[in-house]
């Protein structure tokens, strides 16, 4: 970076930047992918692309996965996985998570000139700490103002400590 632009100069833009973000900026729902994975409790047999119905359970047992701890299912007469119910694979929830925002809503015309292009009725531009980036980067879907909304992108915008996050977000197909 250049002479003029020390550590006061970085401080006084991420204050100023996070202090707009509280005087008017508006909480977003980031709604993160589903995860598959396979289960934790039974074996996969790929060729079948199923359960093996054996129990096979991870060790340590994964803390996000209901119901918490392994189930011998074989041992209390059961055939199939109760945890998968013998696919071998489990999608957990999608996780929400709530992110300040500035917020600037885009007309057709101004949205024709971003990535968001003719696509979608309702358009947004954000603009997030740089900290969220990954939280962005994860999800698809982004709640605005009460608006279901797809991630179109996310990009970081400045120089090092005085980068933020631009991201368009569409919906209302």
């Amino acid at each position: 970076m250049s002479n003029f632009v020390d550590a006061n100069v970085i401080n006084v833009f991420n204050t100023t930047i996070d202090k707009l973000r509280e005087d008017i900026g508006r909480n977003v729902t980031i709604i993160g992918k589903p995860i598959e994975r396979s289960c934790p409790n039974c074996g996969y047999d790929p060729i079948n692309k199923a359960s093996n119905n054996k129990y096979e359970p991870e060790s340590p047992y994964p803390s996000d996965v209901e119901p918490t701890g392994p189930i011998n299912f074989p041992a209390q007469g059961m055939r199939k996985c109760p945890i998968c119910s013998g696919k071998g694979r489990i999608v957990l929830q999608a996780t929400e998570d709530s992110v300040l925002c500035l917020i600037s809503p885009l007309t057709k015309e101004e949205a024709e000139k971003t990535q968001l292009g003719k696509n979608f009725i309702i358009n947004y531009e954000l603009s997030a700490r740089a900290q969220y980036k990954e939280l962005f980067m994860n999800s698809n879907k982004v709640v605005v103002d009460g608006h279901v909304c797809d991630i179109i992108s996310v990009s970081p915008v400045g120089i090092g400590t005085l980068t933020q996050l631009q991201i368009y977000a569409g919906g209302g197909v």
